[in-house]
Formats: C-alpha cells, structure tokens, sequence
C-alpha cells in the first residue's frame, strides 16, 4: 500500500494552491497506483483517474486504439469488465478495465486508476499549483562526499578552501593561538563573528616522531541569500587587529533553503536533510530566479528506477515584490509519502527539456 499512495501525492488540498489543467497520455506517470489483487474488484465498484495529466479512454483495451477521450483527474469510473490477461506498459504489468465514465464506455488501463483520492497529504501555502509545465526526470548520481578531513602536507600559507557545507579554516604552525582568533563575515548590512577552535594537524616525520604541520577547523557557513546587499560577503580571520585571512565570497551560491526553524546568522545551518511527518517547513527561494518551483520525488524502494527523481508538482510562488525573496510552506501528512524528495527551481524561459544525470547534494528525505 506504501507505493499506491506514494506516486499520488500530486491528489492535495492545497491551502493556496489550484490546479489548472491537464495532460494527455498514458506514458507520462505523474501518478499512479497499482491496484493490487484486482481479480477481487467486483463489477459497478467505483474508481477514479489519478495521474495529475488525465487518462485516455480508449476504444479497446490497447494504447494502440482509438482514443475515444482524455478524462480529467479524478473522474469517477464505474468498472464493467477486466480484460482476460494483464499487459506489460511502461514497466508496469496490469489489467485493462472496461469503464463507464457516465456518458461514454471506453477501455482505460488499471495502473493508472485508484480507489481513492487522496487530499491533505501535503499541505502547501502561498503558492499557485500549475500544470502549464512539464520538465523531464532528473537521473541522481550517488557517491560520497569526503572533503573535510585536514590536510596531509604542511600548511605552507594561511588559507581557505571550501568543503561541503561551508569551509575549511587553515593556517601555519606559526600562529600564535594565545590570541583570541576569529572568523568574521561581513557585508554593507550585516557583520557577523564568530571564534575559531582551531585543531592541530599533525604527523609523524621520518624518526616516526609527531610534529604538528599547522591548525585547521571547518566552519559551517550558509550563503543566506536574503541577507545580501549585492556584493560579495568580505571574511576575514583575524588574531587580535591582525588579518591573517581575507577572502571574498560570491553571495550566489545557493538557491533556496527548506527549514523549520530560522537562525538568520551563516554560520549555522538552516537547510534540511531530513524531514519529519506532520512538520511545518518553509522553502525560502531567490525573487528573481525562481519564477517556477517543481517538486521531484524517488521512491528508494523502487528497484528499477531507485536512482529516478520525477517531477510530481510545479508550483508557481505568490510573491511580494518589496521582498528580494519568497516562502511557500509546506508539510508531508502522510506515512505514505516516505522518500526523497528535490526542489528545482527555474525561470520559466529556462526549462530543462531532456532528462539529465548530475548528483542531487540538495535532496531531502521523509522519515
């Protein structure tokens, strides 16, 4: 039951949010649900059309037939027959059902119907549900991420690099740690500080005796983009008055941020990695580059397409223009709805047209 359910979570009572119209084929699963041990549905039992672009009614059970008419999303169907032997359809292996849909009879195929419609399973505020748009799959590359381990050669220059999730602090073996040192990031706006616990880097020399070859600590540092006066944030480490560090960093390097909870200084992370059932959560984006928000969703269960994320919602935001930034919330209200999920964010001119394969770093998991 946890896979029906899960591929139609784009049926929602959305608080803000209205559908506009739908697609037509069967080929596009936007939603579906398996109806499991058919043979048991007795004839004039009641079900309804889930994916999100509509179903064909056909004149034969055959997508090769004549297609009598799209039937919207959540049409009710009441069932007449079911053909003698499933058929193989994209992947996906059931019956074809003889319906009537109350003004035509016609033949529809079963993966795409559901007993139920489901609403309230995720609730989303101050946003538009659209569907005037279709992006492909996102294919997720998976490997691990590891930059965040010190150094193995002497720190021959006071240095930052990046990691994963902020930075890495490095300086020489000379500095002089009975100084307070410190990690400063600043704009026109804001200055924020905050001070470093720097560790030792150390190894063993050809006399396998331990020397230290300089101290190092990795800062969290979240590009909080509201934050922004339109220029690069300046950090500096500083011993005492003393600049042992400057550095300029770009105010662009993230998109958007999902979070329960808000600290709005950068040195504490906000963005989530996991999210719990029946929690409240804010996607915050960019005003000017996200004119279109598509949800993509990956059933871990699924042995075929495990590494698949399909775009299951498209959402445009309410924004307010005095603001450079917008919310949408957003809450999960179902143990159905368990999996990973991706946030793309687009302009509408800018539409990805063919599916890709990158990794998802971004990507969240339901629990």
């Amino acid at each position: 039951m946890r896979k029906i359910i899960l591929a139609f979570i784009i049926i929602i009572l959305c608080f803000g949010c209205t559908n506009k119209r739908t697609a037509n084929n069967e080929s596009t699963v936007m939603g579906n649900e398996i109806i499991q041990n058919v043979n048991i549905l007795s004839e004039n039992k009641m079900l309804f059309v889930a994916p999100l672009e509509g179903l064909n009614l056909r004149s034969e059970p055959s997508v090769t037939s004549e297609r009598i008419k799209l039937l919207p999303q959540h049409t009710g169907l009441t069932i007449l027959e079911r053909s003698e032997t499933q058929e193989l359809i994209n992947n996906y292996l059931n019956y074809w059902y003889k319906v009537n849909t109350g003004e035509e009879i016609g033949w529809v195929f079963g993966e795409y119907l559901t007993e139920h419609i489901l609403i309230n399973y995720i609730r989303l505020t101050n946003c538009t549900l659209t569907t005037e748009y279709q992006v492909p799959n996102i294919i997720n590359i998976i490997f691990g991420i590891n930059d965040d381990e010190a150094p193995f050669e002497p720190i021959q220059n006071n240095n930052i690099q990046f990691i994963w999730g902020g930075f890495q602090i490095l300086l020489r073996k000379d500095v002089d740690l009975n100084n307070d040192i410190s990690l400063v990031a600043k704009n026109s706006k804001h200055y924020f500080s905050r001070k470093l616990d720097l560790q030792p880097i150390k190894r063993y020399n050809f006399n396998n005796e331990e020397e230290i070859i300089g101290y190092y600590e990795n800062v969290t540092f979240e590009n909080k983009f509201w934050l922004s006066d339109g220029n690069n944030w300046e950090l500096q480490v500083l011993s005492n008055n003393e600049t042992l560090i400057y550095y300029e960093l770009p105010d662009s390097s993230i998109s958007f941020l999902l979070f329960d909870n808000l600290d709005e200084t950068p040195f504490i992370s906000n963005n989530l990695r996991s999210l719990k059932l029946y929690q409240e959560y804010t996607l915050r984006s960019i005003n000017d580059n996200s004119e279109l928000i598509v949800i993509y969703y990956n059933d871990p269960y699924d042995r075929i397409e495990y590494d698949t994320y399909k775009p299951i919602l498209y959402l445009i935001p309410n924004k307010i223009n005095s603001q450079n930034y917008f919310d949408i919330g957003i809450s999960w209200n179902d143990d159905s709805l368990k999996g990973m999920y991706y946030f793309g964010i687009y302009k509408i001119n800018d539409l990805p047209t063919r599916e890709e394969t990158y990794p998802l770093f971004d990507s969240v998991q339901l629990q």
